[in-house]
């Protein structure tokens, strides 16, 4: 009987030793990197007080950093705060939403991700001075919750790719490689720095939101080398918005496709879209799509830009047609609409028609360019054709439709 007994209590055992061993390990104890050296290949650090510690994710970890409203600092250590080969989550499940990382030295990062890591940022506070607050070689993704910040400008907050100068510790050692570094961007908040991002040698640089800004002369959002997609997002400078420039077809293409976001620049004499005094003439290029675009599109003062600014859609406070550096497709169509006492243009039918629809009373829409067809326009509002353009109104069922254009015009009637 006793037998049994014991064998059924050793039994239960072997069970529990089995379950915990197949379960996350998580850790609330400070001394990180002994937790992530000992721990489990899948581990749980949760902060449970202001934490002095550089630390390294082993390639073949998977560890999530909880800062739970704490502060993980690399102190006086000089290295980088946090420096992964492996794969890393960085979650603050605090109610208030305090916890940071923070490099104190510099030259330092608070976080740098090595080729072949994986990055995924979710909440905290990420700061640094004197050197990238984040620099990336491998792939990293950032949420809505993490906000990165510096009050250093003279060097960017954020550098994706290689930089491949005479100082290779600016690359950590890294030789470079193509389709390594890839950034993606959901969410969150950017602020500081000469750029909030760079995008480096052979860097891939892709948008969907997040609120991006800097003030100063010489500041720009994004300085993109490489290749960049904006599809969303809020930039505001006082300079330019967004620098970009091509070195060569390899790992400094310049290529920029922007299909969505807000841009907006307060300087009178800046532009959206600037060029690096670097560029080589006639590479790369930036095409639109789509967006929202307050200010100059390139700076007033150029005389030239050395890559194509090609436009075929978006909402502009200067009509982009007049701007003989901005190439605009000859088939997009092209209104000016007046709402409030101020003008907006706007290219591409589909954005045009979400426009008007949310115009009222006393608006008033100029069509410039031929449009197959423009219903759906709301009572009150006033619907004109540019001077030399041919426009028509047809109302047919109790809808009506304009058509500009004289060929349009002639196939409709």
């Amino acid at each position: 009987m006793k037998t049994r007994k014991l064998r059924g209590l050793l039994a239960v055992l072997l069970a529990l030793v089995l379950t915990l061993t197949m379960m996350p390990a998580v850790f609330a104890e400070n001394n990180l990197q002994s937790q992530i050296d000992n721990g489990a290949a899948t581990v749980t650090i949760k902060l449970t007080a202001d934490t002095t510690e550089c630390i390294v994710i082993p390639a073949g970890k998977t560890v999530t950093l909880d800062l739970n409203g704490f502060t993980l600092s690399g102190g006086t250590e000089n290295d980088d705060t946090i420096a992964n080969k492996g794969t890393l989550t960085i979650i603050d499940s605090s109610a208030n939403k305090t916890g940071k990382i923070v490099s104190d030295t510099s030259g330092k990062a608070a976080i740098v991700n090595y080729p072949d890591g994986n990055v995924t940022i979710k909440g905290g506070k990420i700061t640094g001075t004197g050197w990238y607050v984040i620099k990336n070689m491998g792939i990293m993704e950032i949420y809505a919750g993490a906000k990165v910040t510096t009050t250093d400008s003279g060097s960017a907050m954020i550098d994706n790719g290689w930089v491949n100068g005479s100082d290779k510790s600016q690359d950590r050692y890294q030789e470079s490689m193509p389709d390594k570094a890839k950034l993606t961007i959901y969410g969150g908040e950017f602020s500081g720095g000469k750029y909030n991002v760079k995008n480096d040698d052979y860097g891939e640089l892709t948008i969907h939101g997040g609120k991006f800004s800097v003030t100063g002369e010489l500041c720009w959002t994004i300085f993109n080398t490489h290749i960049a997609t904006i599809n969303g997002g809020d930039f505001a400078s006082e300079e330019g918005v967004l620098l970009n420039g091509a070195l060569n077809d390899t790992s400094n293409q310049g290529k920029v496709n922007v299909t969505g976001g807000t841009f907006v620049t307060t300087n009178p004499e800046g532009g959206i879209f600037d060029q690096t005094n670097i560029a080589k003439k006639n590479k790369g290029g930036v095409t639109v799509t789509g967006g929202t675009f307050t200010g100059n599109i390139v700076p007033a003062y150029l005389g030239y830009i050395t890559f194509e600014v090609e436009v075929s859609g978006g909402v502009f406070s200067e009509d982009v047609r007049s701007n003989r550096l901005v190439k605009v497709t000859e088939t997009a169509a092209r209104v000016a609409i007046t709402s409030g006492g101020k003008t907006v243009y706007v290219l591409g039918e589909e954005l045009i028609a979400q426009q008007v629809e949310a115009l009222g009373e006393g608006d008033t829409v100029k069509l410039l360019q031929p449009i197959t067809k423009l219903n759906n326009v709301p009572d009150g509002v006033t619907v004109e054709a540019s001077d030399d353009a041919a426009c028509v109104a047809i109302t047919s069922g109790g809808e009506t439709v304009y058509v500009l254009g004289e060929e349009l015009v002639l196939d409709t009637v």
